[in-house]
């Protein structure tokens, strides 16, 4: 008998996309799955949808509930799931490989996998294709590589902890869940604490996850709540880093602690309306502190832009400005 796969779609308010991502499930070649529709109390008519398809296939089942966010709906999704494998959707998203469930299930069985991984492409509001997701040099030399939780965080994951584009067995989830308090970047601490563990990956080149990007995004949309938690990331690495045994795996954690203190500098600097906030940013954010924390581990790893470190938060968000309106003169 074929295992089953959990494949799990938070909903919320998203009546104009989510027949696209519900049909390219129904359009799958590999059919023993379970669709998991957690209806994050939608007011547009997406529940309604939702309910129309669950009548059409008893694979379909809906859970309706209070609007809570998407990391409580995701956990809700996980508390129903009974396959043997999770795979995670956006309701805005779809798939465009008919084929990949059934190669990833395939790839998982015949290696005993923990998790597979393919890439992305990015689309508009139309579908139409913006760019499609970097096959990098580290990623090449790694594709179709039995991988262990080191190389596929530092040569495939990288910096792009997009968590619905990975089949994961279920029992190394286990009873961990989704950080409600988080708002952005959520998917980046579960991802992590999942690769705490000794696992057996793999990642395949194929492209089959179609990511729409329009004003409405999550990802378009920054704040001081989404800085805080970008910070906390860093934090979180450091903390991890400390915990761990694998030398390699804390060594990896503190350089990725030491990247997300700095992009996030970026961030500030490039965003006018950050930018003339930075001073309150660095006082409410305890950057002074977090930057203490970053200068003791210096000694340990040789990071990017290591020098970094021996600057105030603001003054190097100044700095960063600074390469920001140079660069733009320039081109």
């Amino acid at each position: 008998m074929m295992v089953i796969v959990s494949i799990i779609i938070p909903v919320y308010n998203t009546k104009k996309y989510i027949k696209f991502a519900l049909q390219s499930v129904l359009r799958q070649t590999y059919r023993n799955w379970e669709l998991i529709l957690i209806d994050d109390g939608s007011t547009d008519g997406s529940s309604v949808i939702c309910d129309e398809y669950k009548t059409k296939d008893k694979r379909i089942h809906v859970v309706h509930k209070l609007n809570s966010g998407v990391s409580e709906t995701r956990n809700r999704g996980l508390e129903v799931a009974t396959g043997k494998y999770v795979l995670f959707l956006d309701a805005d998203d779809y798939w465009t490989d008919n084929t990949f469930l059934e190669n990833f299930v395939t790839l998982a069985e015949e290696n005993n996998l923990d998790l597979v991984r393919g890439e992305y492409t990015a689309v508009d509001t139309n579908g139409r294709e913006l760019y499609r997701s970097k096959i990098d040099t580290k990623k090449q030399v790694s594709q179709n590589l039995l991988l262990d939780s080191v190389a596929f965080l530092d040569n495939v994951v990288q910096r792009e902890f997009f968590l619905p584009l990975c089949l994961i067995r279920r029992d190394i989830i286990g009873d961990l869940r989704f950080n409600t308090s988080r708002s952005f970047l959520e998917d980046l601490e579960f991802f992590v604490q999942i690769l705490l563990q000794p696992l057996k990956c793999y990642y395949t080149p194929v492209y089959f996850y179609a990511y729409r990007k329009h004003a409405l995004s999550a990802s378009n949309n920054f704040n001081k709540k989404r800085l805080a938690d970008a910070f906390d990331i860093s934090r979180l690495y450091l903390e991890l880093a400390l915990t761990i045994n694998d030398e390699k795996l804390a060594s990896s954690f503190k350089i990725r602690g030491w990247d997300y203190y700095w992009l996030t500098l970026r961030t500030i600097a490039t965003e006018k309306i950050l930018f003339v906030n930075r001073k309150s940013f660095s006082e409410d954010l305890s950057l002074r502190k977090l930057r203490n924390q970053m200068s003791d581990i210096m000694s340990d790893i040789n990071p990017e832009n290591k020098w970094l470190v021996k600057l105030s938060p603001c003054m190097a968000i100044c700095y960063f400005r600074l390469r920001y309106i140079i660069g733009k003169l320039l081109k």
